[in-house]
């Protein structure tokens, strides 16, 4: 008998085993030969906005250069996928911060890496005062959720014997009232004023009866009443003023003339201090810790930009150099949030008006975010997470609103 050859033994019997031993042996061809496999990506999205801190809101565009890409995107911090929502329109950015991010996608293809920006808006304006003009240098406080302001110039020049209070609850958000009563007596202008003890204190300032005469008088608010709460040795307006636990300081101001004196009230009394190492009108003061300080203000020979510093327990006899600022600054508002002191605006040594805004810390003085508009003579308040900026003006054109900035957002 006839024996089979082995390619007569393995010969296949129908037509689709011969097709697969023809792949198979294709495929023993290639040996180890690498199948090719697209692994190309869609090109990255792209923003028409760089990430960081801007003072007003605004909208970023998201781009790409192939139209038949279609960019995904999150503002939720996820990270973005082929089922994320469909970019169509520019993206608004408002008060706080948001994260974009975004990737692209496009059929055959793998989607781009995730491209991601972090963009914040930490100032937001809020409802404007009510009524006339609002003019002068005020005094303002937070007493529980409101915001108490006073110390305002009619359209003669003279003071407005009125109190306008912002609610800052959750009841009656962005809302000022009027009140007429309540109010200090005499009515008077550019007084300092600090919160001490529960109450809002106003210290010295200048009162209208046929002309100017600047006050000693220093009265405290609370329970819709004011009370006296002493007299200044020396009548002075335009001071500094800030507060630690124990006491009041009054530094500096006009009284006939630049005044370096600073006076202190231990809760019951006034005394004369320590004395500034210049006479300075307007300077900004805050406490940190257990040391107070002085940036700016002004003297005959125009606005200073040195900061001094003083100890405060105990109390301190001399004010150290603590640094500059940037440039010659009066007129500053400035407030204490923890371990910082924020500061905003203020006129410069030509008499201009200014937005910037610093944070000292550590004896170093930090840029912010400037704030929306230049303002000079406004007061700055902390209120939970929050610093409030109200009135002051941009050169002789008083502004009547109120501004809320948020120092944990304003980084890059």
């Amino acid at each position: 008998m006839k024996r089979k050859s082995p390619a007569a033994r393995i010969a296949p019997t129908t037509p689709a085993a011969a097709l697969a031993l023809v792949l198979l042996a294709a495929a023993l061809a290639m040996g180890c030969q690498e199948i090719a496999v697209n692994t190309e990506t869609v090109d990255e999205p792209g923003f028409d906005m760089a990430a960081g801190p801007y003072a007003l809101e605004f909208d970023v565009a998201l781009t790409h250069a192939d139209p038949l890409a279609v960019i995904r995107y999150t503002t939720d911090g996820t990270t973005p996928t082929a089922s994320s929502p469909p970019y169509t329109a520019p993206i608004h950015i408002a008060f706080g911060e948001t994260t974009i991010k975004a990737i692209a996608t496009k059929p055959g293809l793998a989607p781009s890496a995730v491209v991601s920006r972090r963009y914040a808006v930490p100032w937001k304006t809020l409802a404007d005062m009510p009524g006339p003009p609002r003019l002068g240098s005020i005094s303002a406080a937070v007493l529980g959720d409101s915001i108490h302001v006073t110390g305002f110039l009619d359209t003669d020049g003279h003071p407005i014997g009125s109190r306008l209070v912002y609610s800052i609850s959750g009841d009656t958000p962005d809302t000022w009232s009027v009140v007429d009563s309540g109010v200090p007596t005499p009515s008077r202008n550019s007084a300092g004023s600090v919160v001490f003890g529960g109450q809002f204190f106003l210290i010295g300032g200048a009162k209208y009866e046929s002309g100017w005469t600047t006050l000693s008088n220093v009265d405290s608010f609370s329970d819709a009443e004011w009370a006296a709460k002493g007299s200044l040795a020396a009548p002075r307006e335009l001071c500094g003023s800030a507060a630690t636990a124990a006491g009041i300081f009054a530094v500096g101001g006009y009284g006939g003339g630049y005044l370096s004196s600073v006076e202190y009230f231990d809760g019951s009394a006034w005394s004369a201090s320590t004395t500034l190492p210049v006479a300075l009108q307007a300077p900004a003061c805050s406490v940190v810790g257990e040391t107070l300080y002085a940036f700016g203000g002004y003297n005959a020979s125009g606005a200073s930009k040195e900061i001094f510093a003083l100890a405060t327990d105990p109390l301190g006899t001399e004010w150290i150099d603590a640094g500059d600022l940037p440039s010659p600054l009066t007129d500053i508002a400035s407030v204490t949030k923890g371990d910082t002191v924020f500061l905003f605006g203020g006129k410069d040594g030509d008499g201009e008006s200014v937005s910037a805004v610093h944070a000292f810390s550590g004896g170093t003085l930090e840029a912010r975010t400037s704030m929306p508009r230049k303002l000079k003579g406004s007061v700055a308040l902390t209120a939970g997470d929050f610093i409030y900026v109200v009135g002051g003006a941009d050169g002789i054109t008083p502004y009547p609103g109120l501004m809320v900035y948020d120092p944990s957002v304003d980084h890059p």
